[in-house]
């Protein structure tokens, strides 16, 4: 939670410096890099002295061979020498992975990172579109980017009034600016069933299927008469 906040204020800079939600993952991004070079250089030093430690490995192994022992803390004792860290490679990658983690759910979560509006009122918001749109995923991690989509769509916005405390709020939402390069971000895939109707020689096959969800496929065939 302390590095998600961290992360959404940072995202909410970005933004405000640019008003472009797509340039501020963009610019988010390349200052995430920035943060990571000083490490990645290390990991790319200590690459180097483990090039120019393999002979002096290949050697610890041709004279205590078949002593895995032996070859095991003369490679440790080489490693000290040279001050070589094994598991520096993994600290960069782990690093990148919170990263990643943390700047997902800072994206899904424009109204409690960018718009700065109370973690309850997030919830009955989410309660509202969850009602009025039953192919929604209660548990996606995107659920705020629906919200922000109907409000600028003024789909439903009696309900959503409803629930801001102001008008100031509500004007915040239809304010954020989601489009990048022709893109709407606020776009949420659903759980689309459509109709379908394909005929064989002797059977007809009546199809219920989901456009971007493949957990409610179904595929029903009768036969015609």
């Amino acid at each position: 939670m302390f590095l998600i906040n961290i992360l959404g204020s940072i995202m909410r800079f970005c933004y405000h410096l640019f008003n472009n939600y797509g340039l501020a993952i963009i610019i988010f991004t390349f200052f995430s890099k920035i943060i990571l070079l000083p490490m990645s250089v290390w990991v790319q030093k200590n690459s180097i002295k483990m090039v120019k430690m393999q002979p002096d490995i290949n050697k610890i192994k041709i004279n205590y061979f078949g002593d895995k022992d032996k070859i095991a803390e003369e490679q440790e004792k080489l490693y000290k020498r040279e001050k070589y860290n094994a598991f520096a490679s993994l600290i960069p990658l782990a690093i990148q992975i919170l990263l990643l983690m943390g700047l997902v759910a800072v994206i899904n979560k424009p109204l409690t990172h960018i718009v700065k509006i109370p973690q309850n009122v997030s919830e009955e918001l989410i309660a509202v579109a969850l009602d009025n749109h039953k192919e929604l995923d209660k548990e996606s991690s995107s659920l705020e980017l629906a919200v922000v989509n109907d409000i600028k769509n003024n789909n439903f916005i009696e309900n959503y009034e409803q629930v801001l405390d102001n008008s100031e709020q509500l004007n915040k939402i239809k304010e954020l600016n989601l489009s990048f390069l022709g893109f709407d971000m606020s776009w949420v895939a659903t759980k689309e069933r459509r109709n379908c109707n394909i005929s064989t020689n002797n059977c007809r096959f009546k199809c219920t299927y989901s456009l971007y969800c493949t957990k409610y496929y179904e595929c029903i065939a009768s036969r015609t008469i």
